[in-house]
């Protein structure tokens, strides 16, 4: 007996659609999507921070600031520069995609972040 599957082509015979991989919606499934959730969460921490300190970094030799912030300073400059910058790029209908578009978002954003304060002061 076979069973045909919609969209499929081929029929697959029903006694071995899951014979090797039966269906189940385990704890220990559950728990291996969960573990995989927090690596990828932690990994896009860790590159946002790497990112946030790159483009701080480089928003301050652009803007030429007089003293440096440090390595804190640039990370919260690049991370507040990439949220500013995407802010203002998605009004004007511009997104950032992939490592070296958040990169270059998040160094506009900080340049703006810049100018703003030295505005204020």
């Amino acid at each position: 007996m076979t069973a045909r599957r919609p969209g499929y082509a081929t029929t697959i015979p029903r006694e071995t659609e899951y014979k090797h991989n039966p269906p189940s919606h385990s704890q220990n499934n559950q728990f291996i999507t969960t573990k995989n959730n927090a690596i990828l969460i932690t990994m896009s921490i860790i590159t946002a921070i790497i990112v946030g300190a790159i483009a701080g970094y480089i928003a301050q030799y652009i803007m030429k600031t007089d003293a440096p912030y440090g390595l804190i300073g640039d990370i919260t400059l690049g991370i507040i520069g990439g949220v500013i910058g995407d802010t203002v790029l998605s009004v004007v209908g511009l997104r950032g995609i992939g490592l070296v578009g958040s990169l270059i978002v998040s160094v506009i954003g900080a340049v703006i972040l810049i100018y703003v304060i030295r505005m204020v002061k």
